[in-house]
């Protein structure tokens, strides 16, 4: 399961168009909720089964395996990968798979490994910029000293490019200069494979090659472009978890238990089916929002509509009357899954599976992943226990009152989350808006390479960005369409305000003239 929810999402990002890159990810989003209820559907059937009813629902999973293991050889390979492996003749192919015209297909081809190769020159020059962070090397080499051997050694071998010695990178030697263990077991597989030789290999492929699975996780943390595309991943997936969607569907027939009918009662099974079937339709009409509106403003949008709606259920459990509190409750949750498909739901593995550089795409993911997995394991474990601890006692009349208090911790949870979303989660869908004099506004839509420079922006940036900007500009408009509302007096709309690479630049450019000024004063 975890492979499965890391591969798949990041496929589906490497082969959309850029302008369909939101709403095609976002079928993982789709069928998982149509596996849930499925799921649900499977459990309701089997239900009356007696105690054979779990065997059933162990089983149950068999048949869309079956149907995945039949369906996934019909798929082409991502191109990208392709290229990462130096098989540019099948990357074409592939691309011309899932393009329109070849022409279409080079032009991606040509993009692709372009940005590759820029990826892997800045990384390199990362890692070897690291080695020189010190004053003095143990050899007695200054930073200007070491620095100018870097230059060196890029000349050096960009002039030598197609040249290079058939020999592994320097993390795959030991201090003594000899292959290390690993090392030596991959030249032994990559001669049984025969691939193809260090000689043939461009510096990216070189350097994807002979970089391990720990390395490019370290370069998660490290490399400041990729550590905030990983603060802003894991800020969506573990806000996943913070949400409390996961609680409502492992727990659901507790939430939607009555009282008053028997354990075997039809009841709790049925909602929870209802539950899962509400989170699969309320998914479809995020198709065009996706990329139209963008993956941000999806979330930002959404949350206070579950957090409302997760209050409301909390505070349900006042009702004395157990039936008009199990109907409260209902409409609560149900509404809030309303809420959750149109955003929380569909956006996290979208989002995270393309912000990452195409050398740390599948580290980063399977990463946020293995996060995002890692807490629903601790609420699933956590919850049965903490639930009764919360209860006044364990009398069955004072049973309820855990349920509400979790859903209270829920509630506070999700305002965390809203707060994480705002301050550290950039927007990826569009870097700029287009304006045509014939055909008005419009979105210029940016490829998975394009998104480095979204991530160049630093984290402390984009926080002022929203705190100086973007706040402000919400409190207008929230004034403006009251007042539109009301029937008062006629204002112009706000303007929209300008992206944040446009302010940033702005800002630089003001802080370089005050500097300019002030060293002029000083002068004069």
């Amino acid at each position: 399961m975890g492979a499965k929810a890391s591969v798949t999402p990041i496929y589906g990002a490497e082969v959309s168009p850029a302008h369909l890159r939101g709403a095609l990810v976002m079928n993982w989003q789709l069928f998982d909720a149509l596996g849930l209820a499925l799921g649900f559907a499977a459990n309701l059937m089997v239900s009356v089964t007696g105690d054979y009813s779990w065997r059933f629902q162990v089983a149950s999973v068999v048949i869309p395996t079956i149907c995945l293991l039949s369906l996934v050889w019909t798929i082409p390979e991502s191109g990208r990968w392709l290229l990462k492996k130096g098989r540019y003749a099948d990357a074409f192919n592939s691309f011309c798979a899932i393009r329109p015209t070849p022409l279409q297909a080079a032009a991606e081809l040509f993009y692709a490994d372009a940005q590759l190769q820029a990826e892997s020159e800045f990384l390199g020059r990362s890692r070897r910029h690291e080695a020189a962070d010190d004053r003095f090397s143990p050899r007695g080499k200054s930073r200007s000293e070491r620095e100018s051997a870097i230059e060196l050694e890029d000349l050096e071998r960009i002039n030598n490019r197609g040249h290079v010695a058939a020999h592994p990178g320097r993390e795959a030697r030991d201090r003594g200069g000899c292959l290390t263990l690993p090392a030596r077991f991959k030249r032994i597989w990559d001669i049984i494979r025969d691939e193809k030789a260090d000689v043939d290999l461009d510096d990216y492929q070189r350097c994807a090659k002979y970089s391990y699975y720990t390395g490019r996780i370290a370069q998660l943390f490290r490399i400041p472009r990729i550590r905030r595309a990983t603060t802003a991943a894991l800020v969506m997936m573990i806000s996943q978890q913070l949400c409390g969607i996961n609680i409502l569907q492992f727990y659901s027939t507790t939430f939607f238990h009555d009282p008053k009918v028997g354990s075997d009662s039809l009841l709790g099974p049925g909602l929870s089916f209802g539950f899962g079937l509400a989170n699969f339709i309320f998914t479809f009409p995020i198709y065009h929002f996706i990329d139209t509106r963008g993956r941000r403003f999806l979330l930002l949008a959404s949350y206070p509509g579950m957090i409302f709606s997760m209050l409301g259920a909390c505070l349900s459990y006042t009702i004395d009357n157990e039936s008009r509190r199990l109907i409260a409750v209902v409409i609560f949750l149900f509404t809030f899954v309303f809420f959750y498909s149109w955003g929380q739901g569909p956006v996290p593995f979208a989002y995270s599976s393309e912000v990452f550089p195409q050398i740390n795409r599948e580290a980063g993911m399977s990463f946020v992943v293995f996060a995002n997995l890692f807490g629903a394991g601790i609420l699933a474990l956590v919850v049965p226990q903490l639930t009764p601890a919360l209860s006044h006692s364990s009398q069955q009349s004072n049973s309820k009152s855990g349920e509400s208090r979790l859903l209270g911790i829920f509630t506070g949870l999700n305002v965390i989350a809203l707060i994480l979303i705002f301050f550290f989660v950039p927007e990826t869908a569009v870097a700029t808006r287009d304006v045509d004099e014939a055909r008005g506004q419009g979105l210029v839509y940016i490829s998975l390479e394009e998104l480095n420079y979204i991530f160049q922006a630093s984290t402390g940036k984009h926080i002022e960005y929203q705190m100086t900007v973007m706040i402000p500009w919400a409190r207008d408009m929230m004034r403006w369409k009251w007042r539109r509302f009301v029937g008062g007096k006629k204002e112009d709309r706000p303007e929209e305000p300008e992206p944040l690479f446009t302010w940033i630049q702005a800002e630089e450019l003001h802080e370089m003239n005050e500097r300019t000024s002030d060293s002029s004063e000083q002068s004069g």
